[in-house]
């Protein structure tokens, strides 16, 4: 922040494309497609993610999508294969590859536990 309370113009351009992100994750994102919406280079973009979230714009979009995959599992009625297409995963192997690197389960294993405990989608419970 300055000293008269305004945001610096490069987190606002950040927080912006994080909420356009986040309001259209079913939309295939390349950073090149990031970077034209604010517009910047893409090596300009890694930077500014870097400096304000701690992560690239692709890892920052990957988590952001296995986030709302682990939401939409838990709703009754979804399949691993259903979400991984909604959110433009390349197939449901890739899927499952990524959700369980980031949350050391297996997507399949939110689904069972969705019967059992709607909101604790963790095997280990």
């Amino acid at each position: 922040m300055y000293a008269d309370g305004k945001k610096d113009p490069q987190r606002r351009q950040i927080e912006k494309l994080i909420a356009t992100l986040h309001a259209s994750l079913q939309q295939r994102w390349s950073v090149a497609d990031m970077a034209a919406t604010i517009p910047c280079s893409e090596a300009w973009l890694r930077r500014l993610f870097l400096r304000y979230t701690g992560k690239t714009p692709k890892e920052y979009y990957l988590d952001a999508r296995l986030d709302l995959a682990l939401s939409l599992l838990k709703q009754q009625g979804n399949s691993v294969g259903e979400v991984a297409d909604t959110l433009n995963f390349f197939d449901s192997f890739h899927f499952s590859k990524a959700f369980k690197h980031k949350f050391g389960y297996a997507p399949s294993a939110a689904l069972k536990n969705t019967d059992q405990h709607p909101t604790d989608a963790s095997p280990h419970n």
